[in-house]
């Protein structure tokens, strides 16, 4: 876990801290995942800033009991579109393994995963932004 200093476009008079959260999940125990996904929910407990989660969280969204369901649901974060079946990480973009998840004070404007041999996972881009009227509310309250 890391913080950076945000401030878009110079909008603000002063820069946002940001959680920045880099995972990867146990590959083959699904309860050693489950594990983990609850220690990181008792961080995030702790967190009161916008935050961002990434990397190789090994599981998909389409399982009911999927670790990564629990963490986006209880963490009250947001992930973009996480049934679609064109954003493939893994095997040939045949699996969704990689992730990012981010606070709703943020909100996703792309998500791309790039055809790249970098490993055997397809790295994932994407551009955020804080909502909108966030920007102005933070503004002000640092004035």
């Amino acid at each position: 876990m890391g913080e950076v200093l945000w401030n878009p476009n110079g909008e603000l008079s002063e820069a946002l801290k940001i959680s920045v959260i880099s995972v990867h999940l146990d590959f083959s125990r699904k309860k050693v995942r489950e594990s983990q996904i609850e220690e990181m929910r008792e961080l995030l407990s702790d967190i009161s800033k916008p935050v961002i989660i990434l990397g190789d969280f090994n599981t998909d969204w389409t399982n009911d009991e999927s670790a990564l369901k629990s963490i986006v649901t209880k963490g009250k974060l947001k992930v973009f579109e996480p049934e679609s079946t064109k954003l493939g990480t893994y095997k040939k973009g045949t699996q969704r393994l990689d992730w990012i998840l981010i606070s709703n004070e943020l909100e996703f404007v792309s998500y791309k995963v790039p055809l790249v041999v970098l490993s055997d996972h397809q790295p994932v881009k994407a551009s955020i932004r804080l909502v909108e009227n966030l920007t102005q509310e933070l503004d002000s309250s640092t004035q």
